[in-house]
This record gives C-alpha cells, sequence and structure tokens, in this order.
C-alpha cells in the first residue's frame, strides 16, 4: 500500500555523486621547511596534520585537547589548507569520461569538500553546496526528491545539469576518472590504514553531504571498475494526496530542517547529531570559508 512497485527508468534516477580522498593530505616540501623550526607556523602544521589531515577518529587526540577545547582558529585552517593540500588539477591531471563523451578540465565539475577525519575531498555530481545547506545559492539545480527531473523533461542532454544521470547501464553509459597520485610530494597517514597514494572514494546521493560510507579503496597503478546497482523506494501515488496523518511520513516539501535545504532521513540524522553536539559543546565544526569549501565534522 505505501510503496509503489513499478520500476523507475534509469534517466529518473540520479547518478550518485562520487567523493575522492586522497591518501596525500600535506605537502611534503612544507613539512620538511618548517620541520623542527620552533616556530608557531610548525606547530600550526602539527595540529592541522593531527586534526585535519591524519585524525583517526572525530574526536581529538588526548595530548591536543587540552588546546583544541579552548579554541580553534579557522582562519588557521583555511590558510594552512592553501599551503599543504593536493589540488584538483594535481589530482584529475587527465581528461574524464562520461557515457563515452570527454570531459575537458574535470575540476569545473568538482566540488572541494572536507569530509571529517580523510581531510580535504573533491566531489563531483553533488548538487551545489549553497542550495544544499540554507544558504544563498550561486548555482540552481531544479531537481528534488519528488518531481525528480520533470523539470528536464524536453531536455535530451542528459549533462547539463545538476546532479547528471545515464541513460543506460551498458559499459558505455559509465563516468571513468584516472586520479594522479603524487606519492613523493606529500605525507602519508599510516595511522588511517590507507596507503601511500592512495585513493578512499565514497558515494552518496547527490541531495546529502557526502559520508565516508558506501567507500572503497583505490590503489595507485591499477584499474579499477566499480558498478552500482540502484535501489529506489517510492510512495504509493494515492498516498500522496492523502493527510500527513494518514501517510505517516513527510514528503520533500512538508518538512523543512534549518540547516539542510533537501529534506531526507540522512541530512535529518546529520542535523541531529550537529544539534545535539551544539547542546552539549555550544558550537559544532560546520561552516563555509571564502574558497567554497563545506568543514563538517561531528561526533558519532
Amino acid at each position: 500500500m505505501f510503496i509503489e512497485n513499478s520500476e523507475s527508468p534509469i534517466r529518473e534516477i540520479p547518478f550518485p555523486s562520487i567523493t575522492v580522498c586522497p591518501s596525500s593530505q600535506v605537502r611534503k616540501s612544507i613539512w620538511d621547511k618548517y620541520m623542527d623550526t620552533n616556530s608557531s607556523y610548525w606547530d600550526d602544521l602539527q595540529l592541522y596534520r593531527d586534526v585535519m589531515a591524519c585524525s583517526t577518529n572525530t574526536y581529538f587526540h588526548s595530548d591536543l585537547e587540552k588546546g583544541l577545547n579552548e579554541y580553534i582558529d579557522y582562519d588557521l585552517i583555511k590558510n594552512l589548507l592553501h599551503d599543504c593540500r593536493i589540488s584538483c588539477s594535481e589530482i584529475f591531471q587527465s581528461d574524464g569520461k562520461w557515457q563515452n563523451k570527454t570531459l575537458k578540465n574535470v575540476c569545473q565539475y568538482i566540488q572541494p569538500t572536507i569530509l571529517g577525519i580523510f581531510g580535504l575531498c573533491y566531489t563531483i555530481n553533488m548538487m551545489p553546496l549553497n542550495q544544499m545547506f540554507n544558504d544563498e545559492y550561486y548555482h540552481r539545480s531544479n531537481w528534488n526528491l519528488e518531481d525528480g527531473y520533470l523539470f528536464y523533461a524536453n531536455q535530451p542532454n542528459l549533462m547539463d545539469m545538476i546532479p547528471s544521470r545515464t541513460s543506460g547501464v551498458s559499459y558505455s553509459h559509465r563516468v571513468k576518472l584516472m586520479l594522479h597520485s603524487l606519492e613523493d610530494d606529500f605525507i602519508s597517514c599510516a595511522n588511517l590504514g590507507i596507503k601511500g597514494g592512495s585513493f578512499l572514494i565514497t558515494f552518496s546521493n547527490p541531495a546529502e553531504y557526502c559520508s565516508v560510507s558506501p567507500r572503497v579503496y583505490i590503489l595507485p597503478e591499477k584499474y579499477t571498475k566499480i558498478q552500482i546497482t540502484p535501489f529506489v523506494k517510492k510512495i504509493n501515488s494515492d498516498l500522496m494526496w492523502r493527510s500527513l496523518e494518514i501517510r505517516q511520513c513527510y514528503l520533500h516539501n512538508e518538512r523543512k530542517l534549518s540547516i539542510f535545504q533537501q529534506y531526507t532521513e540522512l541530512n535529518c540524522n546529520h542535523e541531529c547529531e550537529i544539534n545535539k553536539t551544539i547542546s552539549m559543546c555550544g558550537c559544532v565544526m560546520i561552516e563555509e570559508t571564502c574558497n567554497n569549501y563545506f568543514i563538517l565534522i561531528y561526533t558519532q
């Protein structure tokens, strides 16, 4: 009664957002230049490595707790990101492929994101950050969870929209990315269990901020093929016009979140965790920087 059992055409299902997290997070030349210099920048560099790049969980290391509990200078984190990060153009040096069409300058389709313990990552096919969160936006998408691609019904090109979608399930209907590793130029984080030069790849609903699960590790010098099987659960159309009391569930436009624009179960859970953190600690590590990075770290 509650679930519509009809199959969904593949072109009605958004392609998942793909987040690429490199193991290379701290530039070796910067590290070697300031190592043991007894300078404040060296102290800041070690803090950045332990908190943003090589932390083993979302809780801070015990030897850092005292200082971090008092104050974290987010401007400092931004500056160190600028100095130490591996850039998008360094990772995506080669053209990509989308449904057999060559993608020149892959970075124009990519948003930089910070994924908790894995540091700086790069995400493709995610809703614009300024539209995912409740804020002014600069690049609007007319896709949503309820109406899907109805707005784009007469648009044959499946790429000129966010999130993108595919028209089939064959080998030709794929996205192909070549990732470049600069292992010798960066310090690896052995305590994360990620081999130097490798990448963590995660997949998400394009309407949700990237998550650490599901995930897969990609080793250098290897061709890796990942197959995704979508599972779509749709509400029975006869229930959509009925009252909330009868339906016992919210439609996309019936419930508003204070942080996220898209109402999904995961976004709702994220917001609950953020609100709980604020109630316990008085603050939460979530902000947008001037460079369009979003820092989102929450306790679990």
